[in-house]
C-alpha cells in the first residue's frame, strides 16, 4: 500500500506540474521543432542558392569563351544581384570588370572592383580585385586614390605586386626616388614572374636605375 500511495503521489505531483507548466512545455517543444525545421530549410536554401549560382557562373564563363560578352555581362550582373551572399557574386564581378576594361569603360570596371573589395568572402579575392582596381585608377590618372588602395596590409605573397604598383604610381606622380624604392622592393620580394621582373628592371632604368 505504501508503494501504491507513493505512485499516486507521483502522478498527482505530475498533474500539478503539468497544470502549471504544460503550456510552456508545449510552446517550448513547438519552438524547438520550428527551429530545427527552419535551420534545415535555411541550409537547404543556401545549398540550392550556391548550386544555382555555380551553374550560372559556369554558363557565364562559357559565354565569355564563346565571345558572347554582352550576354555574359548581363548574367554576371544578375549573379551579383541575386546571389550576392555566395562567392560567385565576387567572381562574377571580377569577370564583368575585365570585360568592361576591354570595352574601355574604366569607370564601370572600377565600380565593380570596389564592390568586390568591399564584399569578397573568398581568401585573396579581395586582394586580386584591389590590385586590378589600382591598375584601373592609374589608367584613369586617379593617382592619389590609387595610392590609398596600396596602404592596406597585404599577405606576403601579394606584397611584390603592391610594391610594383606603388612604383608605377610614384613614377606617374613624378616622384622617382619613391618609385625606385618601391620597384626595388618589388624585385627583392618573391612572387613576381620572370617576365614581370624584367619589366620592373626596365622601369627602374627609365627613372635612373636602382636606388642607392
Amino acid at each position: 500500500m505504501e508503494n501504491y500511495r507513493t505512485d499516486e503521489e507521483q502522478v498527482e505531483a505530475l498533474k500539478q506540474w503539468w497544470e502549471k507548466n504544460g503550456k510552456f512545455a508545449i510552446l517550448f517543444g513547438i519552438l524547438l521543432i520550428a527551429g530545427i525545421v527552419s535551420g534545415r530549410v535555411w541550409m537547404d536554401f543556401k545549398q540550392t542558392s550556391a548550386g544555382n549560382a555555380s551553374a550560372e557562373y559556369d554558363t557565364m564563363m562559357i559565354e565569355m569563351q564563346d565571345g558572347k560578352n554582352d550576354s555574359a555581362m548581363r548574367r554576371g550582373a544578375e549573379l551579383m544581384e541575386k546571389y550576392k551572399d555566395t562567392p560567385y557574386a565576387a567572381l562574377s564581378a571580377l569577370a564583368v570588370a575585365k570585360m568592361e576594361v576591354e570595352k574601355g569603360d574604366l569607370s564601370a570596371a572600377g565600380l565593380r572592383l570596389k564592390w568586390v573589395v568591399d564584399n569578397a568572402t573568398l581568401d585573396n579575392v579581395d586582394h586580386i580585385a584591389r590590385l586590378r582596381l589600382i591598375r584601373v585608377l592609374i589608367e584613369e590618372q586617379k593617382l592619389d586614390e590609387a595610392l590609398t588602395y596600396t596602404n592596406n596590409a597585404e599577405p606576403a605573397k601579394f606584397k611584390p605586386e603592391y610594391d610594383l604598383l606603388r612604383g608605377d604610381i610614384y613614377a606617374a606622380k613624378g616622384q622617382p626616388d619613391l618609385a625606385r624604392t618601391a620597384y626595388q622592393a618589388a624585385l627583392d620580394g618573391e612572387g613576381l614572374s620572370p617576365q614581370t621582373s624584367d619589366a620592373v628592371r626596365l622601369k627602374l632604368n627609365d627613372i635612373g636605375g636602382a636606388s642607392s
